[in-house]
């Protein structure tokens, strides 16, 4: 991955995200160098119908989920 993993929780975790190590039922999304890769997370994610994602997808997904919530600015006074 181009972003280290490090950076990618922390990344998560300022977003609101709980990241964990392991993949099970309640898992939401799996961010993966290679989705298609037959590690046993990407394999157990498959198997649940967790979603699994490249970094980049996922840096999207956070890059727009940011900005559709930030705060309005405030209204000029007229």
């Amino acid at each position: 991955m181009d972003t280290s993993r490090t950076e990618i929780e922390a990344l998560a975790t300022a977003a609101g995200l709980r990241v964990t190590t392991s993949v099970s039922r309640k898992t939401a999304l799996v961010v993966a160098a290679d989705p298609y890769s037959q590690s046993g997370k990407a394999a157990t994610a498959r198997t649940l119908g967790v979603r699994l994602v490249t970094e980049h997808v996922f840096l999207d997904l956070l890059h727009h989920t940011q900005q559709n919530t930030a705060p309005a600015a405030p209204a000029a006074a007229q």
